[in-house]
């Protein structure tokens, strides 16, 4: 792990540099290869839970719901859910502190149901028994709840600001803007 993330003896960062840059070149050469993908996922995942900065969160928790998704195989969902747990638990912090800032959720809503699926299915269907299963189905519940504020607050922001900047809107929820932001996101997509 240390090599993949880096060594925090020497800290000129040469490692950190050394193994992005291998996944880097592996991406590019093999980059449709799903191993190849998760590799590249995972070392995201391990650079942003060692560095433990609230804007790396949300690039961790994209890439474990990506995972959870299909790309991992079934046997790493469980680890991939304990660390999604931890995530939500240090938003949870800052949620309870106030210091969350104006979006308080790592997490996406739809990033959320792939968690909730994955934990369902792991727990009912392949009847895995859990020592701190309520502990995990509350941060759950409550990164759920923080995700649907964070996107409500958003489409507000979007909603009562006319001159929203497109970098800010999401294509995939294309349907829940106004016209005038619809217009702006295609015009955006296609560089017009």
């Amino acid at each position: 792990m240390q090599l993949l993330v880096g060594n925090e003896v020497d800290g000129d960062g040469t490692t950190t540099s050394a193994a992005q840059g291998v996944v880097q070149a592996l991406q590019e050469k093999m980059g449709d290869v799903d191993a190849v993908r998760l590799l590249c996922c995972m070392t995201t995942i391990a650079v942003a839970v060692v560095e433990k900065q609230d804007d790396r969160n949300i690039v961790a928790a994209q890439h474990l719901a990506k995972c959870l998704r299909g790309l991992a195989p079934p046997s790493m969902h469980w680890d991939l859910l304990k660390l999604a747990t931890g995530i939500l638990d240090h938003d949870e912090e800052r949620y309870a502190s106030g210091s969350a800032g104006k979006f308080g959720s790592s997490f996406s809503v739809q990033d959320m149901h792939a968690l909730m699926e994955r934990y369902t299915h792991l727990t009912t269907v392949d009847d895995k028994t859990v020592e701190d299963d309520d502990l995990m189905k509350l941060a759950l519940a409550k990164g759920l709840m923080r995700a649907i504020i964070a996107d409500n607050a958003q489409r507000k922001e979007i909603h009562r600001n006319p001159t929203t900047d497109a970098s800010t809107l999401c294509s995939t929820r294309i349907e829940s803007y106004s016209p005038a932001d619809q217009e702006l996101l295609v015009s955006k997509m296609l560089d017009l």
